[in-house]
C-alpha cells in the first residue's frame, strides 16, 4: 500500500479543517450591499429620488422610479441609514447589520412632513 492516504481519519480531518479556512478566508474578502425600497407611510406608494446614505460614509443611493435603491461595496458591519426626501420627515435605520453571505433588504415608510414652506412674495 502507498504511504499516503486519505482514507486514514487524521488525513481527513485535516483536509476538511484546510477547505473551511480557506473558504472563511474568501468569505472575509468579500463586500455586500444594501437594498430595499422607500415609500409612503399611508398610501404605500414607492418615493422616486429619496436620498439613502450610510451615516458616517461617503456611500449612499438614490431611489429609482419604483422606490429601489441599492448600496454597495460595504465591509461586513453594522451600518445607520439615513433616509431622506422633500416633503417627509427624514428617518434614521439603526444598526443594519451587513454580512458577506447575503444582501441586507432594508425597506422604509417615510412619512409626509407637517412642515409647510413660507410663501414667497
Amino acid at each position: 500500500m502507498s504511504g499516503t492516504s486519505t482514507n486514514h481519519p487524521s488525513m481527513r480531518y485535516a483536509l476538511l479543517f484546510t477547505l473551511a479556512f480557506f473558504s472563511s478566508l474568501a468569505a472575509l474578502g468579500q463586500k455586500s450591499t444594501i437594498t430595499g425600497r422607500v415609500s409612503d407611510a399611508i398610501s404605500n406608494e414607492s418615493l422616486p429620488i429619496a436620498a439613502v446614505k450610510v451615516e458616517g460614509a461617503n456611500l449612499g443611493s438614490t431611489t429609482d422610479f419604483d422606490g429601489r435603491y441599492t448600496i454597495e461595496d460595504l465591509e461586513p458591519g453594522l451600518y445607520n441609514l439615513q433616509i431622506s426626501l422633500l416633503g417627509y420627515a427624514p428617518r434614521t435605520i439603526y444598526e443594519v447589520e451587513v454580512t458577506a453571505l447575503r444582501p441586507a433588504i432594508v425597506d422604509v415608510q417615510l412619512e409626509a412632513s407637517t412642515t409647510r414652506l413660507e410663501e414667497v412674495v
